[in-house]
């Protein structure tokens, strides 16, 4: 699952995404595209903003170690 497909899945928008990590839409575009890779704070925040579970979390932050950016 890309990080695309998840936040679709929280219905959320990336401007609504971007708001509550505190990031512009278009850096949340990039992350998207694979074009740019989160900083670990934006990364936690990314995490708590979608949901995902602390068990996720580090298969969420594994996702951006991959050429895919998806999430395992």
């Amino acid at each position: 699952m890309t990080l695309s497909d998840l936040r679709k899945q929280k219905n959320l928008t990336r401007t609504e995404l971007a708001a509550k990590v505190g990031v512009s839409e278009s850096y949340i575009f990039h992350l998207e595209r694979g074009v740019r890779k989160p900083s670990h704070d934006t990364m936690i925040k990314l995490a708590e903003a979608l949901g995902v579970s602390e068990r996720d979390f580090y298969s969420f932050m594994r996702s951006f170690s991959s050429s895919e950016s998806q999430i395992q």
